[in-house]
């Protein structure tokens, strides 16, 4: 059996405005498709939520319970090449900081084809167009600046603050005839 992969090789991210509902895949394809587009992302980080955790033991034996609280949303550190002429993504999120505004970042993963593609081939026409794997949620950047090194491309790195839980639109929940 061979192992799954998903490339990162073909991501794409987007910034959509709050309120925006995201809760289908043709939701999801109105709204990237008027969104502004963040180019040439090195990196996006670890998007993930995580728990408290209370763990109990007593001192008569080795017993030990556990009690789950409340959701912790961690932040992601973005890195991008810096384009001073980018109107769209990265001008956004210069403007978010400035501004202290939020926004919806909608992460297309690399494992579907988007139905406004014009890269289909005939396989995916005769079973349908897979639409990606989605993941989005609320942001504000809370982090902005440009590194600047010897023999590197000068880059653009912005901590987004996550403000709502992840939400995921899997591939293969989102088969589109």
């Amino acid at each position: 059996m061979a192992i799954a992969i998903t490339n990162s090789q073909g991501t794409r991210a987007y910034l959509v405005d709050v309120g925006t509902t995201l809760t289908t895949v043709a939701n999801v394809e109105t709204a990237v498709a008027t969104a502004e587009t963040i180019d040439c992302i090195q990196d996006i980080g670890d998007i993930s939520a995580s728990r408290s955790v209370q763990e109990y033991s007593c001192l008569s034996s080795d017993e030990i319970a556990k009690s789950l609280g409340s959701i912790t949303l961690p932040s992601v550190d973005m890195s991008l090449i810096f384009d001073a002429d980018n109107a769209g993504g990265q001008a956004e999120i210069r403007a978010m900081f400035t501004g202290n505004a939020r926004k919806i970042l909608v992460i297309e993963l690399a494992d579907g084809i988007r139905a406004t593609d014009a890269t289909k081939n005939l396989t995916n026409l005769v079973i349908g167009n897979i639409y990606p794997t989605v993941i989005y949620f609320e942001v504000a950047v809370s982090k902005f600046g440009n590194m600047i090194s010897k023999d590197n491309a000068v880059m653009q790195s912005a901590t987004f603050e996550i403000c709502s839980k992840p939400i995921y639109i899997y591939q293969s929940a989102t088969v589109k005839a």
